[in-house]
């Protein structure tokens, strides 16, 4: 019997060591990136200055590695946490049809964070209209949460409501209800995923409005 009490503190450090390599790494990797596109934009005639060549960059990090790995990391906790039969039990794996869609919309999902997130003219109006809205951090703290709850309800509410007259109809269908069950877990944790890789990506591309 696995004993679910061990000490996490492995995991922790494995993570953490992880996260410095990937610090250590990815930063010089994230330089060159950055002069190469620069370099390569002006060698085609492309009009772009340093900071969206850097905008575009940050973007297409946020839209093509963390939205994919944060939806994992959610469709797992989701699942485990709400979803499972027992806490121990694996997400069984989805249809090779339902396969396909969950993959376009990884894709659609990060060029969309990627065309939104990019184009420093969309982040400066954005920008604009996040300064002017009334109050101080702690009020634009809940608007940025209420943005973010409304977004990812609008995403998934429309999927969850026919998932679940799907689960009423399969009672006492073991099996369907856990692909039911694996197919809510894994739209809650998209939805969620999506919203915040896309205000990540917001968020990053202002920086060089502010620091270049």
């Amino acid at each position: 019997m696995t004993d679910r009490t061990a000490d996490p503190a492995p995991a922790r450090r494995t993570r953490l060591l992880v996260a410095v390599v990937v610090i250590v790494l990815g930063t010089p990797v994230g330089i060159a990136a950055w002069i190469g596109g620069i370099l390569l934009a002006e060698s085609v005639g492309i009009p772009m200055s340093p900071e969206q060549v850097l905008a575009w960059i940050l973007s297409a990090v946020t839209g093509t590695v963390l939205w994919p790995l944060a939806l994992h990391r959610l469709h797992r906790q989701v699942w485990r946490r709400s979803y499972a039969w027992d806490a121990s039990a694996i997400p069984p794996r989805p249809q090779r049809g339902e396969a396909v869609v969950r993959a376009t919309v990884v894709v659609l999902g990060a060029a969309s964070i990627v065309a939104v997130g990019g184009p420093l003219d969309t982040v400066s109006a954005l920008s604009t209209l996040w300064a002017a809205l009334p109050g101080g951090p702690r009020e634009h703290t809940l608007v940025l949460q209420l943005v973010a709850t409304v977004t990812g309800l609008v995403l998934t509410a429309p999927i969850l409501a026919c998932t679940g007259r799907a689960r009423r109809r399969a009672v006492g269908d073991r099996r369907r209800q856990e692909q039911l069950q694996e197919r809510e877990s894994w739209v809650i944790a998209a939805g969620a995923a999506w919203t915040v890789a896309l205000l990540l990506s917001l968020i990053v591309s202002v920086a060089p409005l502010n620091t270049l």
